[in-house]
């Protein structure tokens, strides 16, 4: 004497035995838990700091977090399906001996290893950054079909280095060179 409940899950599909209604709940759990586990990615994604993209091997961004949109000063809808070009409004001829992003793109394409770089990038707002960027090739079934790009702005870390160097050197009072700068210079 089993009750079991008669489900209608799509289009000409019906469920009246109870394998069938535990296999249409363990379907139902797997796809809530999919969902969930792709909330949880979205979340990390457009809650980090560092600016996030995958391309195409075609140079096609197929998705940025909002980090990358905030640095462009785009919509998220203007920046996917957009080349780096489009997103960057750069002149069509712009080449990568040109680009450093594009160069170091080329690189991830032509060796198909993870790489990290050192690039300096100028905002749409005109303030010229330094980027720590990693760099991956995407593979699926053996084949690469695309890059993802992770780069973090170094440009205030880059700068204190910058003042420690000088003040390891030079005196703070007069600018002119200590005891540090004069070994160095006599060595």
């Amino acid at each position: 004497n089993n009750i079991f409940a008669v489900w209608c899950l799509g289009k000409d599909c019906l469920i009246s035995d109870e394998a069938n209604l535990i296999c249409a709940i363990n379907y139902l759990k797997h796809r809530d838990e999919e969902a969930l586990k792709d909330l949880w990615l979205d979340t990390i994604l457009n809650t980090l700091p560092d600016f996030i993209w995958f391309k195409d091997l075609k140079g096609i961004h197929l998705d940025v977090n909002q980090s990358f949109c905030d640095m462009v000063q785009k919509k998220k809808s203007d920046v996917v399906g957009k080349t780096h070009h489009e997103i960057w409004d750069m002149h069509p001829d712009t080449t990568s001996k040109d680009c450093v992003c594009l160069e170091t793109e080329d690189d991830i394409l032509s060796s198909g290893k993870p790489t990290i770089y050192y690039e300096d990038v100028k905002t749409p707002d005109g303030r010229n950054i330094k980027l720590k960027t990693w760099k991956a090739p995407i593979f699926k079934d053996g084949e690469m079909i695309g890059t993802v790009g992770i780069a973090r702005d170094i440009t205030k870390e880059f700068e204190y280095t910058k003042n420690i160097e000088q003040l390891a050197h030079y005196d703070q009072l007069t600018g002119l060179g200590n005891r540090n700068k004069l070994k160095t210079y006599l060595s």
